[in-house]
C-alpha cells in the first residue's frame, strides 16, 4: 500500500524516443531569450521543427509561421553575443573572450536557417576566420 502523506511518482515508458516530440512539435517552439548560449538552444529547435515539417510534408502553416518569427528573433538576438573577433560568447563582449563551441554551434545553426531566413554572410564569415 500507500503510506498517507507520502509523495507519488509515475514513470512513462516510450518505445519510441522522440514520438513524444513529434507529437508535441509545438512545445519546442519557444521564443528565443537569455544569454548567447540559452538563445541558441530555443533558435535551434525552431530550425529542426521547421526542417522536419519541410522533411514530413507537414503542411502546419502556424506552427511553420511562429517557428519562422522565432528563428528571426533569436537570431536577430544572436548578434549581440557576436564579439569583435567574430565569435560567439554567452555574454558577448562581457566575456573574457569568445566560446569555439559556441561559435561552431552558432555557425551551424545560422547556415541550417539559411534556406528559410536571411543571414547575413558576413557575420558567418567573422565566426569562422
Amino acid at each position: 500500500g500507500v503510506v498517507p502523506g507520502s509523495q507519488k511518482a509515475h514513470f512513462v515508458l516510450v518505445g519510441d524516443i522522440l514520438a513524444l516530440s513529434f507529437e508535441n512539435l509545438e512545445s519546442l517552439v519557444q521564443i528565443p531569450t537569455g544569454c548567447g548560449e540559452q538563445n541558441m538552444i530555443h533558435f535551434a529547435s525552431s530550425v529542426y521543427v521547421v526542417q522536419y515539417l519541410d522533411k514530413s510534408f507537414d503542411d502546419d502553416a502556424e506552427l511553420r509561421s511562429k517557428a519562422l518569427s522565432y528563428m528571426k528573433k533569436g537570431y536577430e538576438n544572436q548578434l549581440l553575443y557576436q564579439r569583435d573577433d567574430g565569435s560567439f560568447s554567452a555574454f558577448g563582449k562581457q566575456d573574457a573572450s569568445g566560446s569555439v563551441w559556441l561559435t561552431a554551434f552558432v555557425v551551424r545553426c545560422l547556415l541550417q536557417a539559411q534556406p528559410y531566413i536571411e543571414i547575413d554572410p558576413t557575420v558567418l564569415s567573422r565566426a569562422m576566420t
